[in-house]
């Protein structure tokens, strides 16, 4: 269980902090209680928003979303500058 532990932010915030990568796995029966017997006090994981079921489950079991990121991808081999240079102001 302390694999889950985020050591730079239980440094930086000070108090244990747990960092899941696969968030299914926080679905699983009795994990969220074993985090917590463990004296996890916060849990960040990334979901893409696309997986709406898992977002609403997490929700039901008390988590929030507290942040969301988005990102624009641009493949500059593709990229063909405009001939309007009003674009770059």
């Amino acid at each position: 269980m302390t694999n889950h532990i985020s050591k730079i932010d239980t440094q930086r915030f000070g108090f244990d902090i747990a960092r899941i990568d696969d968030s299914q796995t926080l679905l699983q029966p009795g994990f969220l209680q074993e985090l917590e017997r463990h004296g996890v006090r916060l849990v960040i994981t990334r979901i893409p928003t696309e997986k709406t079921d898992q977002i609403n489950a997490l929700e039901d079991m008390g988590f929030r979303v507290k942040d969301v990121q988005i990102t624009y991808r641009l493949a500059l081999n593709e990229f063909v500058p405009s001939q309007n240079h009003q674009d770059f102001q």
